[in-house]
């Protein structure tokens, strides 16, 4: 997850563990790539306000070039233009603040299950604690 909030992304980081997900938070972009590979993860939260829109979804189109890992967006930009903008950038999705814990959770199994379709996959899949 990347959040430049540390307080906002401990609280997500939460929600999640207590959903069974491990959570890796990094507060600052460029530090990331620098200590993980994106293909280490299974899907990426991104707030892409850091420290500006544009540069958000330039972060966005980066992971997606360097992997085949989904972002989902974490963002209060939710505006028609700005939800077309940020799948034109390869977000797989888009996460209106502000959001219900179970919101995020809902759409983080979809998008899980999506990214490895037993078609896909030849067969049974297992993605995290999904199968």
């Amino acid at each position: 997850m990347i959040d430049p909030n540390q307080c906002v992304g401990e609280l997500l980081a939460q929600t999640l563990h207590s959903h069974g997900y491990v959570v890796t938070l990094v507060t600052e972009y460029p530090p990331w790539f620098a200590c993980a590979e994106p293909a280490q993860a299974e899907v990426v939260l991104l707030d892409p306000l850091l420290p500006s829109w544009e540069q958000g979804l330039a972060v966005c189109r980066e992971i997606r070039e360097r992997s085949g890992v989904p972002v989902l967006l974490v963002t209060s930009r939710c505006l028609e233009d700005d939800i077309r903008e940020a799948l034109v950038a390869g977000a797989a999705g888009v996460i209106c603040k502000p959001f219900s814990p179970m919101e995020l959770v809902a759409r983080l199994e979809a998008v899980l299950s999506q990214r490895c379709a037993p078609a896909a996959c030849g067969g049974d899949c297992r993605v995290g604690r999904l199968s």
